[in-house]
């Protein structure tokens, strides 16, 4: 059953129900009642038996689903898909805890829900199977977000992992991505297309990256807990965890920090700081799809009035928007470009 209590929250009820009915194939029963903010929602299903599977209730801006172990997966597959794609409660968003007992609990906390709406894109051809895209969105209060795609047809072109002045180990100098591009193209002859950053780097101590890196086959640094993007020597991608069936077919890796997608799913951000994930910021991200398709998306932060910035999960949907199996995030805030 769903309630609300005013006319302006019949709405929100209405495209909940209708969400829940998508997902589950069960309808809500929708109706005005007396409710503690807004709406609320009581969603059992069971099985054929009348066993109960789960249980999503929502109420005062909390979501709750209590599923039986058996049911837990479930449950939790339930939990990301309401948090990326319902559009009710759209002003929040979830922090995932686990709690013992004889259901489990998976509880989203209340917090600021950044759900991007796409309102625009431009792609312009700049080689043959790379394709360069301009996208804006706008938030749920108006505010306009700016990214920048970058999606390369399988064997159109290389990945490299550049470094300043062409080097081909880590010296500790710094330099622009810009600058780095044009001195690859002067030192190995590269026709470069396009330049993203990439690894996060000591910008307090000795100017070195963060993460397991490969340039060319030579492992230039240790993982030390950092989730990464690699090339292999055949030409595929592998983004995520830093484990390889064989660390000898890797060529080029650079370090990234938490994983966005999984298998085409959301990635687990236990443990990862709320404000990380939630709050929005400038962001460098990479991905691919399991045709070998890559994309790579700079979204633009931190001017209000010209672009606001996304969270992870913003990141999350939009990968999956695209067509992404795995994706992986970069350095961001300054460093995006």
């Amino acid at each position: 059953t769903m309630l609300y209590n005013n006319d302006s929250s019949a709405d929100a009820a209405k495209a909940y129900a209708d969400y829940l009915f998508a997902f589950t194939g069960v309808a809500p029963k929708v109706t005005k009642g007396e409710t503690a903010e807004g709406y609320s929602i009581s969603f059992r299903n069971t099985d054929a038996i009348g066993n109960l599977e789960y249980q999503v209730t929502v109420e005062e801006g909390n979501v709750v689903v209590e599923a039986s172990p058996d049911n837990f997966t479930k449950a939790v597959e339930l939990l990301r898909s309401l948090t990326t794609e319902s559009e009710v409660g759209a002003d929040k968003t979830m922090t995932i805890t686990y709690e013992e007992g004889t259901h489990t609990r998976c509880v989203l906390s209340e917090s600021e829900y950044n759900d991007l709406r796409l309102i625009a894109r431009v792609d312009e051809q700049i080689c043959p199977g790379v394709i360069y895209s301009r996208l804006s969105w706008t938030d749920r209060n108006g505010k306009p977000v700016e990214g920048y795609l970058m999606t390369v047809a399988p064997g159109a072109a290389k990945v490299e992992y550049g470094m300043p002045n062409a080097a081909t180990e880590h010296t500790g100098e710094l330099a622009t991505v810009g600058d780095q591009a044009k001195s690859a193209e002067e030192a190995y002859g590269y026709d470069i297309v396009a330049a993203f950053n990439a690894s996060l780097f000591n910008v307090s101590n000795n100017n070195l990256p963060y993460g397991l890196t490969y340039y060319h086959g030579e492992r230039l640094s240790m993982a030390n807990g950092f989730m990464c993007f690699a090339v292999m020597k055949d030409g595929t991608f592998h983004a995520g965890n830093p484990t390889f069936k064989d660390r000898t077919q890797v060529w080029n890796c650079f370090s990234g920090h938490y994983t966005i997608l999984e298998d085409g799913k959301m990635a687990d951000h236990r443990g990862i700081p709320d404000n990380f994930i939630t709050i929005r910021h400038p962001r460098t991200a990479v991905g691919y799809a399991e045709d070998g398709t890559l994309m790579v998306l700079v979204v633009d932060g931190r001017q209000p009035e010209i672009s606001n910035g996304a969270s992870l999960y913003d990141m999350a949907t939009i990968f999956r928007s695209l067509g992404a199996y795995q994706a992986v995030n970069l350095d961001g805030g300054g460093s995006s470009i």
